[in-house]
């Protein structure tokens, strides 16, 4: 059984799921069984006490990446105001400068804000900016995927990390905006979905 997103599992949503997997346990070692759970996290500094903490059972953490990649550069802001502020500004000045940007956020609300928030700064813009995420008919989805590769959208924000990974993996995206979406959470996580043209297109942390 694998338990993805494995970080999100806390409190008591977390309490929650972790009696939900002891009685899957228990119903499996009824009829003879004893699943394997394996657990996936990108961002959390505790996988194997998080992992045992819900299953009840013992992990081996593989915490190393062998995979062949090159350097990555981080920038990240300390906001002097709203980091969903300072984010859209940033988003702003990327699609302005003719960059492909994109603003990961952690809530559908957030995403809808930016995006009308940069639409109302920047009226000439407004048509290369749109909001992205869950909730939205697949041909909306599909639109809003088609403008960014041809490139009559640059600049997009959007819920989650993982959730529409394969928006811009590979699709020429020169810069990767992680604003007020990353708070308190990893930048790396976002940056890995978004396709780097230039090595020196580092995702920015607010």
């Amino acid at each position: 059984m694998v338990v993805d997103e494995l970080h999100t599992y806390r409190g008591v949503f977390g309490s929650h799921v972790a009696h939900v997997l002891r009685r899957l346990r228990r119903v499996a070692a009824h009829y003879g069984a004893s699943p394997q759970f394996i657990a996936c996290s990108a961002t959390i500094s505790n996988p194997g006490e998080l992992a045992g903490a819900l299953t009840g059972l013992p992990f081996t953490v593989l915490a190393e990446d062998g995979s062949p990649q090159r350097g990555k550069r981080f920038v990240l802001v300390n906001p002097q105001r709203s980091p969903y502020a300072e984010a859209t500004e940033l988003l702003l000045r990327c699609v302005e400068q003719g960059l492909k940007a994109i603003a990961f956020t952690k809530a559908r609300k957030i995403t809808e804000l930016m995006a009308m928030w940069a639409q109302e700064q920047a009226p000439r813009l407004a048509e290369r900016i749109r909001a992205y995420r869950a909730g939205y008919m697949p041909e909306e989805r599909r639109a809003i995927e088609a403008g960014l590769f041809r490139e009559d959208r640059e600049g997009q924000a959007r819920e989650g990390a993982g959730e529409f990974a394969g928006v811009a993996d590979g699709g020429g995206a020169g810069d990767e905006l992680g604003g007020g979406p990353v708070v308190g959470g990893d930048p790396a996580q976002p940056a890995e979905h978004v396709g780097h043209v230039r090595a020196e297109d580092p995702p920015v942390g607010v």
